[in-house]
């Protein structure tokens, strides 16, 4: 009625306005209607017109670009904030801390794969209670069910903890866990290991939220990678050093303009 009366006061020409229309059916639909004044010969105002529209796909497409458009917010923040940290301890402390918060997650722990035994170790957690994190300390990559998955690559979830089959959940029960997700930190050649999910209350990982995180995982699988790499570069370094400083003969080292840049102590005693 309102629209009507700034259609006739000449407030507005036309105006569009969206309705969820049930169907014979059953089904419900959102629909458009664009509606304008009628007149006749004379222009005297005789009742309205309206053309109507289903707009359903494109309201599912507007809604799939707002949510790509969140994912890439998101992923840009999660990859900007990784590229501070090179210590390997900060970087999953701080990574864990930035995924729970921009996803809204209640409790997370990463857990990196020690090759030689192949078992994941909880490096670092949040939400979690101590008893909990202690019972998930070590997970076997090739007897755990949940080992077995994420070293596959793949992803394990469960929707509901209380009505899953799967053995041995008492632990997650114990932490009042209902939705359980372990996604894989992994690169193209290696899984580093995995990030662990749960929530209390009754909130489902969509799909769209794995799709992500299964992201999200991969760029921390990079970080983890790059920080391994920084880390062996400077164990070379000092162990360079190490060995320069203690040996025997005179060591100097030259820029390529020719310029000393470093030497060590028997050079040092050497040449005074």
């Amino acid at each position: 009625r309102e629209i009507i009366e700034q259609l006739k006061d000449g407030e507005i020409k036309s105006a569009a306005t969206q309705y969820n229309w049930l169907k014979k059916d059953g089904e419900s639909i959102l629909v458009e209607l664009n509606t304008a004044l009628l007149k006749d010969e004379g222009y005297n105002i005789i009742g309205t017109i309206s053309n109507v529209r289903d707009i359903n796909k494109r309201m599912v497409v507007e809604e799939e670009l707002k949510q790509r458009n969140r994912e890439l917010l998101i992923l840009n923040t999660i990859i900007c904030f990784l590229n501070k940290f090179l210590n390997l301890g900060e970087l999953l402390d701080n990574a864990l801390e930035k995924v729970i918060e921009i996803m809204r997650i209640e409790a997370g722990a990463l857990l990196l794969l020690d090759d030689a035994n192949n078992t994941f170790t909880v490096e670092t957690s949040k939400g979690f209670s101590p008893g909990f994190v202690s019972n998930v300390l070590n997970i076997n990559g090739e007897k755990h069910i949940i080992g077995k998955t994420i070293c596959s690559g793949d992803y394990f979830m469960i929707d509901d903890i209380e009505t899953s089959k799967i053995p041995d959940t008492e632990w997650l029960i114990s932490e009042n866990i209902s939705n359980f997700l372990c996604i894989p930190m992994k690169t193209k050649r290696k899984v580093y290991g995995m990030m662990m999910f749960g929530h209390r209350h009754l909130r489902f990982f969509t799909e769209p939220d794995i799709e992500l995180l299964e992201t999200i995982g991969g760029q921390i699988a990079l970080s983890i990678e790059n920080s391994l790499l920084y880390k062996e570069m400077r164990d070379s370094e000092e162990k360079y050093r190490l060995l320069t400083e203690s040996a025997n003969i005179g060591i100097i080292s030259f820029t390529k303009e020719g310029s000393i840049f470093q030497f060590n102590k028997k050079a040092e005693d050497i040449f005074g």
